[in-house]
């Protein structure tokens, strides 16, 4: 609910996948999500600027170019790698660690894209992984099925 209206009807994991607007994006769980407006449109992908980079997103009905809309990312389907390993995903943005809070099974990232953007991101820590630390350069990437395009 929103303001005593109902906005969207589903269970919590229905709502967290496919939210129908930023206020219910924001509602379950975390979010990165960045204003833009749609700069291409192709049957299955529609690409948005976040600053100058392209980013690809899953086609949704109801969108046009050069519509305003928001970009939904979650902090889970991020991965971030050492600038070297750059190209290795649909979706890269290159930023520079802002914070690190490693708490054991799981390290989260705030990392500046931009700015003022930070983006949060969530990783479960492997054995022998590098943690990244404050002011390291890094790639963080993540598929176009994984980007959402909301209305405001």
């Amino acid at each position: 609910m929103n303001k005593g209206k109902i906005v969207q009807v589903g269970t919590p994991p229905e709502i967290y996948s496919n939210p129908i607007n930023t206020f219910c994006a924001s509602f379950v769980g975390e979010s990165n999500l960045f204003k833009t407006s749609v700069v291409e449109m192709e049957a299955v992908i529609t690409t948005v600027e976040i600053g100058n980079e392209r980013i690809s997103t899953r086609s949704q009905p109801n969108f046009e170019f050069g519509q305003a809309c928001s970009v939904l990312i979650r902090p889970e389907v991020l991965s971030v790698y050492q600038v070297d390993q750059a190209g290795r995903n649909e979706n890269e943005l290159h930023g520079e660690i802002h914070d690190t809070i490693f708490l054991g099974s799981s390290v989260f990232y705030h990392i500046e894209v931009g700015a003022p953007s930070l983006l949060l991101v969530e990783e479960h820590v492997k054995e022998g992984q590098h943690i990244f630390q404050r002011e390291e350069r890094v790639i963080v990437g993540w598929s176009a099925n994984d980007t959402l395009l909301l209305k405001d």
